[in-house]
């Protein structure tokens, strides 16, 4: 009992009576696919920790996949929401569904960064992230996630390694 009066003390701001708590992302452990190579296929890709960072299963150029990105502020209203990807590789797709739009303020798109405003009173939130794969190169390409709420703790941040190889001409269109 007393270690949960500490924790619940040492979370408050002294003077307002207001409670701040670092916010969360959390990342979907299923990946969907679709392919289209020449039908469209739908797969499972799976996200894997290791040592300490996430990584995606191998995509193909061409495969387009999302992923639910759950955002939390506990009890903080959620500010911003930013996604950070190197353009050569990925591109996200904007988030134009109608239950996304009536909460966020403002969506920002870039070629290589997304930035997504909440309204005020939203405390948490699941998002669903839509990216094309568009190229392969010597380096793992990273999409980089950074929650901010209204709490004085820093913001969060998930990285996400997502592997890309050129697609088989021999494989079977579902793979």
């Amino acid at each position: 009992m007393f270690l949960s009066l500490v924790a619940l003390l040492s979370a408050c701001k002294r003077g307002d009576n207001s409670v701040d708590y670092t916010p969360s992302i959390a990342i979907s452990r299923d990946f969907y696919i679709f392919r289209t190579d020449s039908v469209v296929t739908i797969d499972t890709l799976h996200l894997k920790d290791t040592l300490g960072h996430l990584e995606l299963d191998t995509t193909h150029v061409g495969d387009t996949v999302i992923f639910m990105a759950g955002l939390s502020g506990i009890a903080n209203d959620l500010v911003k929401f930013t996604m950070d990807w190197d353009s050569t590789y990925l591109r996200v797709l904007p988030l134009s569904i109608d239950s996304v739009n009536a909460i966020l303020s403002q969506e920002q798109l870039a070629a290589n960064q997304a930035v997504y405003y909440f309204k005020p009173g939203l405390l948490a939130v699941a998002l669903p992230v839509l990216y094309a794969v568009i190229g392969v190169g010597e380096t793992t390409p990273e999409l980089t996630m950074t929650l901010e709420t209204k709490s004085a703790y820093p913001t969060t941040q998930a990285k996400v390694f997502l592997p890309v190889a050129l697609p088989d001409p021999t494989a079977h269109p579902s793979r």
